[in-house]
């Protein structure tokens, strides 16, 4: 849960059921690659929540969808779609940030070039 937002998993069944249960044991294996379980879920929500990416040895400054695709595919071997990675950020409470302010150290005459 982030921002007080629960995922489909999470509010239907806490945990999703094993491929097997659900008959998609055999041609799943291609579609278990596209899609996040609740626990990795949680586990990119606390990485995005608490860490840069320099720290996740991401070459990105900020998170963007782009990051955390790269970082899900680094740390699970899935390759989601950016918009499907959008779409997770969205759900998850994350929301692209603009800043409220100019620097503060900005000097307009070394701008003025």
């Amino acid at each position: 849960m982030v921002n007080g937002h629960l995922s489909v998993g999470e509010r239907d069944h806490g945990t999703e059921p094993a491929p097997a249960a659900t008959g998609m044991a055999g041609a799943s294996g291609a579609l278990q690659l596209l899609m996040l379980t609740v626990s990795e879920s949680r586990r990119v929500q606390g990485w995005i929540a608490n860490k840069c990416p320099d720290q996740m040895r991401l070459p990105f400054a900020l998170w963007t969808a782009q990051a955390v695709r790269e970082l899900i595919h680094q740390k699970f071997g899935k390759t989601l779609g950016l918009s499907t990675m959008q779409l997770h950020l969205k759900r998850w409470g994350f929301s692209a940030q603009k800043p409220l302010s100019g620097a503060t150290q900005r000097d307009p005459r070394k701008i003025a070039v």
